[in-house]
């Protein structure tokens, strides 16, 4: 497993945000349950949140906070990456990110 490294990062919330997951991280992986808790809540905005889905071999999107919606101008929350690529009318969503 990859350590996860908050050293080289210099805004402090994510840095807060990487020692949290840090501390509840299992296997490589942090389960749902444990971002739900109360102390996870300051970071629901900025979170994407997404499960494989093993038979599609895609990931669907299962989260996605307000600021990440607002931002990209859509809702993607139980979209999957494949239907995501697929959808022509998703490309206006990324134009602005490079």
């Amino acid at each position: 497993m990859q350590e996860i490294k908050s050293s080289g990062i210099n805004h402090p919330e994510i840095k807060e945000f990487i020692d949290l997951v840090k501390i509840d991280i299992q296997n490589s992986v942090i389960e749902y349950q444990v971002l739900q808790e109360p102390r996870y809540m300051k970071y629901w905005k900025q979170l994407s949140i997404s499960e494989y889905v093993e038979s599609d071999d895609t990931f669907k999107f299962i989260f996605v906070g307000t600021e990440i919606t607002t931002y990209l101008g859509r809702e993607f929350t139980g979209i999957t990456t494949r239907e995501m690529l697929s959808d022509d009318s998703l490309n206006d969503s990324f134009a602005c990110c490079p």
